[in-house]
């Protein structure tokens, strides 16, 4: 047994404020009440830590992650402290040798002094003979060079790519910059890790998220199972080996909706530790590759964006995905988009289409016209936002809207119309720390900085909710998840002191994760007691 004692524990409602203590028994908390009434459990092997005032909270949810490419993209180039095109050269040119390819993660021009992206005969320069791929922010958009352009095959005047976008200069030839499915042509050819490598990489994601307090993740995708699923094998293969410190719900890709139900899949099939979450569905671009499909263009566009799946595709998906007991989660971006896709759902429920044991969720709705925010609740969709993209987005969010910009990243008027909300980092697009989430829910702001539409900050405990019960409804775990009461897992963090009334959660840290039960995080001068 583990017990808890002299701390503070987190309950937004207020019910039980002289809770100070919790003990942890087989995995699961056994008992919830005051160092007084807890004391009564300690004895031989019981092992009790003085949390000397800190607070305690459920474990917290990653609520969309892309693991697998996160936990590659950690061991690539990070850009995102870039501040020129110059200083993005001079990485590129630095990487060894030996590295077949040169991948970076994180770039944006969009707070350089000038915003001007490198080209593909800049990066030729300095990796003339390996191809290199630098992943914009968002994940859907490139730059590249020539040897990766020759790779994929868009060396053509003027290529054409379904779904997807090559730039091209005035003579039509490619300047290196591809958007959407263009830039998967090059990713495509980019070798994939071995199983051993594989499996390192995703227990080391593993681990540095636990250091941040995550003990949960809805994960976006299992790297398709064209490939034999091996992301699902290597966390099956962890959890076998009791070294899964997660609990990990993760979604299958649209194309592989047939394939999965023939092996037996569909939402909630699995552990109490991994398990099949919903089937991913993408409807738009995004805002900062100018795909996100919106009602009017962005300033200075002709064009309103894309739909990466034409709506009569969506609909027979979400329908296809229903018969299948799939739960549907939706990527959507641009205001239009959203409400396509809130059109497609309320004719499901006109059709009176079964219900899904899991509610279905609309990813990000980063964009959402006036008219369509409470149509949320009234279709009881989940938001599955990151709140860190309303840090990341503010700038070319204000150049590509101007005044429209107030119809994103809408928090304060979701929770204040009763919708779910479900908080995560779409890591690596953002940060997967938590706390930079927190920071812009509740502060909607750096520290010292002006806040971005302040009216749509969360408090503390509204945060925090959607960091954990609200993420563990979306992803269909039951009462048992989440929460610090007796019965529920013991996943647990514990914050350094003065952590919830902080001005700046960067600056603050995690003191101890808990997962089911086992210490998986500590910090080195932690002080116990036995």
């Amino acid at each position: 047994m583990l017990i808890f004692k002299n701390g503070r524990l987190w309950c937004p409602e207020k019910s039980a404020l002289d809770h100070t203590a919790l003990a942890v028994s087989g995995g699961r908390i056994s008992a919830v009440g005051s160092d007084t009434e807890l004391s009564a459990l300690e004895g031989p092997g019981v092992r009790v830590i003085d949390l000397q005032g800190r607070l305690l909270t459920p474990g917290l949810w990653d609520a969309h992650i892309h693991l697998y490419h996160w936990s590659r993209a950690r061991k690539h180039l990070q850009l995102d402290g870039c501040r020129s095109r110059e200083e993005v050269l001079d990485r590129v040119g630095r990487v060894p040798s030996g590295q077949e390819w040169v991948i970076g993660w994180q770039l944006n021009c969009t707070r350089w002094e000038k915003p001007v992206l490198p080209t593909r005969h800049e990066l030729d320069e300095v990796a003339p003979d390996r191809p290199v791929l630098l992943w914009m922010s968002d994940i859907h958009s490139a730059v590249v060079n020539t040897r990766a352009l020759e790779i994929a095959g868009l060396t053509a005047h003027n290529p054409m790519v379904a779904g997807g976008v090559v730039e091209v200069d005035v003579s039509g030839r490619p300047t290196g910059i591809l958007r959407e499915l263009a830039a998967n042509l090059v990713r495509d050819h980019i070798p994939e890790p071995s199983w051993s490598e594989l499996r390192a990489l995703i227990k080391e994601g593993v681990n540095e998220l636990n250091r941040w307090g995550v003990t949960s993740v809805s994960d976006q995708r299992i790297k398709d199972l064209d490939d034999g699923s091996l992301v699902f094998r290597a966390l099956r293969d962890l959890e076998a080996h009791n070294q899964l410190t997660l609990r990990v719900s993760c979604n299958v890709a649209a194309h592989n909706l047939e394939q999965a139900a023939a092996l037996g899949l569909s939402t909630g099939v699995g552990s109490d530790r991994l398990r099949i979450g919903h089937l991913k569905v993408f409807s738009d671009g995004t805002l900062g590759s100018k795909t996100a499909r919106m009602l009017q263009p962005m300033v200075g566009e002709e064009q309103c964006g894309l739909y990466l799946t034409p709506p009569e595709e969506m609909e027979e998906v979400f329908r296809r995905a229903v018969d299948l007991d799939f739960a549907v989660s939706v990527h959507s971006i641009g205001d239009e988009s959203t409400r396509t896709v809130l059109d497609l759902f309320e004719k499901m429920r006109r059709d009176k289409l079964p219900d899904t044991s899991v509610p279905h969720r609309v990813e990000h709705a980063q964009l959402v016209d006036d008219r369509d925010v409470g149509r949320f609740g009234d279709l009881q969709l989940t938001v599955s936002a990151q709140p860190g993209h309303a840090l990341d987005d503010r700038f070319i969010a204000e150049e590509l809207l101007g005044t429209r910009a107030s119809t994103g990243y809408r928090y304060a008027d979701f929770q204040r119309l009763g919708v779910l909300l479900s908080f995560g980092s779409d890591a690596p697009v953002s940060s997967a720390d938590p706390r930079y989430g927190l920071q812009s829910a509740v502060h909607r702001s750096l520290a010292g900085d002006t806040p971005w539409y302040p009216a749509q900050a969360l408090s503390f405990d509204q945060t925090m909710t959607a960091y954990t019960t609200g993420a563990a409804r979306a992803a269909g775990w039951n009462s048992e998840h989440s929460t610090l009461k007796s019965g529920s897992y013991a996943d647990l963090v514990v914050w350094s002191n003065g952590f919830e009334h902080s001005g700046n959660f960067l600056e603050q840290s995690v003191w101890l994760t808990v997962s089911g039960g086992r210490i998986v995080f500590q910090e080195e001068a932690m002080a116990l007691e036995r």
